[in-house]
């Protein structure tokens, strides 16, 4: 956990918050298999004028035909409706695990 002291009026808040429950819930239940062992990581940094969620695992990683960008899971579908009421950008990569990355304004 790398988080700095943060503080976000409530209409973005509750998104934040659910975004990261939902990613991290996905990484415990689908990142490691059969019990295995691993990390999640989530930071939340101030960059200039804008705040950068990250939440990464180093387990198995999403499989190739899933789209964060076209989800076929409910929770996905929810983190992208998130996403847009932040006007936030999100990345996804599946290098060593699974690493999803948020930016959006900090007003």
């Amino acid at each position: 956990l790398q988080v700095e002291p943060v503080e976000l009026k409530i209409e973005k808040a509750i998104p934040v918050g659910l975004i990261v429950t939902e990613l991290v819930c996905n990484s415990a239940h689908f990142a490691f298999p059969g019990g295995a062992g691993g990390a999640i990581r989530i930071a939340l940094l101030r960059q200039g004028g804008e705040w950068e969620l990250q939440v990464d695992d180093n387990g198995v990683g999403l499989p190739p035909e899933t789209d964060p960008a076209d989800p076929a899971t409910l929770g996905l579908k929810l983190v992208g409706l998130m996403v847009q009421q932040l006007h936030g950008v999100m990345e996804f990569h599946r290098r060593g695990g699974t690493s999803f990355r948020l930016r959006f304004q900090a007003d």
